[in-house]
């Protein structure tokens, strides 16, 4: 798939899974270290939403993510999000905007790493205090009413509540 394609498929909710630090992949034993939620925009088109590492929460372009993207060698995978998620799309801006717009906590939670794998140990669901990607798009599904998660999420417990997963040939991106 193209990122022309993604843009014609994608809604709001949906998702980009990456491929790309083995680090990150060997501590959570997944095979996906990172996860964006996309957000149509009004006039501005679509964009990226994220918690990332060293800077915190962020939101920029699509085209403008993919641009960054490309040349690491990381592999980018379109996630369409559940049902629910994508029938209730003002749910899921007024969750991710609520951090833009107020300012809330804005850290990357590098401690919630930590909590993140021993709740995929533990197979419970625990609290966090700070957001990193998973935990990002996780809270923002809940505020549409997806109640799946029986755990605190990681990028492939995001990747498996998707409907479809499509690797995108960022290289077209430009």
């Amino acid at each position: 798939m193209t990122y022309a394609e993604l843009r014609q498929l994608a809604q709001t909710g949906d998702v980009l899974l990456v491929r790309g630090s083995m680090w990150v992949r060997l501590l959570t034993a997944e095979s996906y270290s990172h996860v964006g939620l996309l957000i149509w925009d009004g006039d501005d088109g679509l964009w990226l939403y994220e918690f990332v590492e060293g800077e915190g929460y962020r939101s920029l372009p699509a085209s403008q993510w993919f641009k960054e993207r490309a040349g690491r060698g990381q592999e980018i995978y379109y996630g369409e999000a559940p049902e629910i998620v994508r029938a209730q799309p003002w749910w899921v801006i007024q969750a991710a905007r609520a951090y833009r717009d107020r300012g809330l906590r804005r850290r990357y939670g590098w401690l919630s790493l930590l909590t993140v794998w021993w709740s995929q140990i533990r197979g419970k669901r625990l609290p966090v205090w700070f957001r990193v990607c998973s935990t990002f798009v996780q809270e923002c599904w809940e505020a549409a009413r997806f109640q799946e998660f029986e755990r605190t999420a990681d990028p492939g417990d995001i990747a498996a509540a998707c409907g479809s997963l499509h690797r995108i040939d960022y290289q077209e991106a430009a």
